[in-house]
């Protein structure tokens, strides 16, 4: 998915997505950005089993 920065206010950055919505999120998501910048959102498939991995172990340690 794409978003778009729409404008920076303040501590938040507008952004617009590909069906024209918006949503204020924190300016601390991206190092650097500026009106009209294009950010790439993909879902890594290959971290998201390492993560779920990851998270097994731990429940399994928790509740041996």
């Amino acid at each position: 998915m794409e978003i778009i920065i729409d404008r920076i206010e303040g501590d938040f950055v507008v952004v617009e997505t590909p069906d024209g919505n918006t949503y204020n999120l924190p300016k601390s998501l991206f190092k650097s950005c500026a009106e009209g910048d294009v950010f790439i959102i993909k879902k890594d498939a290959d971290k998201t089993q390492q993560q779920k991995k990851e998270t097994e172990k731990l429940m399994d340690e928790l509740f041996k």
